[in-house]
């Protein structure tokens, strides 16, 4: 009988469901077909096995590190593959660094290298020009075939404090590819530098060494020395545990203090049931040491005492928890990220709150009209609360026009 009762109410919203199709039929059809859609801050991160090198002379680097100003830091490794027959002897490249970086000498900081630092150390299998607790190039034996490189030396003279210059002595192999890396691992950055960091590869005309422009590495990316991101971004209705990351760019970025970190919830919505926190790399016993994780609230705080010794990247759940379902926005939950530490992003997208979803399913369709059409005049408590969409302290037809649109 109760169904039968409520088929009027349902009918109408359906009609009221249909126009609004028909209204919003134009717009969709306009959206190209490579038209996505992602979360703010997110990039698409290409798979390890799509990394190729280039059929052709040409430049690979193999990481893409973020570090720190006013410090020494590691950037990406740079991989050089020159097809056969084409360099020579005496042909020359020199690698510069943008201004206010420094190829810097191992076990100092702004001190630049000399050319007696860059001197050839070898053993039975590879040839390295450089010091290998710092700034190097490394000229493989072989590279699945023979190296052309590997019967020659590479004499390496500073120009400047940030340009290198190489020039291949001797007579290379036209028979096989030529193969090298190079290691920026000990560059001091300047206090106040901010951005992409590019290697600047420069050959003449004559030579058989390719030039290019090569992204290494940012420095202080958004202007935080911490990063704070969050693995996945999910769709609820009443919470959500969601993965928080929270990476040091360089050792002791950490700030060893009270409110290290603070990550505060909009209206409506309180933190609740940390739990696994993990390092995922870099110094273990400062995080499980040094590290607190308070929640008051909205507010969840990072305190910190001691500093890592290492660069470090911690990892823990936390539940987000619908708290006041009145103040609580549906859409977008973005979070305010402060503290004593220097921090980026000050605003991290960490969820979608969506109250019509009624069913949990993750989705607002006909399957929540239909469940709210069997709770109408019902009371609004227990487990039927989530049926007042609105809030007004009663299941009618204006719930099911509010849950109507905002079918998608």
């Amino acid at each position: 009988m109760k169904l039968r009762r409520n088929l009027l109410p349902l009918l109408l919203t359906m009609s009221f469901l249909i126009a609004l199709i028909l209204t919003s039929i134009s717009p969709a059809f306009a959206l190209s077909e490579n038209y996505t859609l992602s979360s703010p801050g997110v990039r698409d991160l290409p798979d390890p096995k799509g990394i190729f090198f280039p059929p052709t002379n040409g430049y690979t680097v193999l990481s893409f590190p973020r570090v720190a100003d006013n410090e020494v830091g590691a950037f990406g490794t740079v991989f050089l593959r020159v097809i056969a027959g084409c360099l020579k002897d005496g042909d020359i490249v020199s690698f510069r660094l943008p201004d206010g970086l420094v190829w810097s000498k191992s076990g100092m900081e702004d001190t630049p290298m000399t050319n007696s630092d860059w001197a050839k150390v070898s053993d039975n299998y590879n040839n390295a020009y450089g010091q290998m607790d710092g700034n190097y190039i490394l000229v493989p034996q072989a590279y699945g075939d023979d190296n052309a490189l590997d019967n020659v030396d590479l004499e390496v003279t500073m120009l400047s404090e940030r340009e290198i210059r190489v020039q291949i002595i001797g007579e290379p192999s036209s028979e096989y590819n030529a193969y090298l890396y190079i290691f920026p691992k000990h560059v001091w950055v300047e206090e106040g530098y901010s951005g992409r960091v590019n290697l600047i590869a420069e050959a003449p005309p004559s030579s058989g060494f390719p030039s290019d422009t090569i992204a290494i590495g940012d420095v202080n990316f958004n202007g935080g020395r911490v990063s704070v991101s969050v693995t996945s971004v999910d769709t609820f209705r009443d919470n959500d545990e969601i993965t928080l990351r929270v990476t040091e760019v360089s050792a002791g970025c950490l700030n060893p203090r009270s409110e290290s970190l603070k990550l505060k919830l909009p209206s409506g919505f309180a933190w609740s049931n940390v739990n696994r926190i993990q390092t995922i790399w870099g110094d273990s016993d400062f995080v499980k040491n040094g590290i607190t994780i308070n929640i008051d609230e909205d507010e969840l705080i990072m305190d910190v005492s001691g500093e890592s010794e290492s660069a470090t990247n911690i990892e823990f759940k936390v539940t987000i928890n619908v708290d006041n379902r009145v103040f609580a926005r549906p859409g977008v939950v973005v979070v305010k990220v402060s503290g004593a530490s220097s921090v980026s992003p000050s605003r991290l997208w960490v969820g979608e709150y969506n109250p019509y979803d009624l069913n949990g399913d993750e989705s607002t369709d006909i399957l929540d009209l239909l469940l709210l059409n069997q709770l109408l005049n019902d009371a609004p408590v227990g487990d039927n609360e989530k049926a007042d969409v609105n809030y007004d302290g009663k299941i009618d037809i204006l719930d099911l026009l509010t849950v109507a649109q905002n079918i998608y």
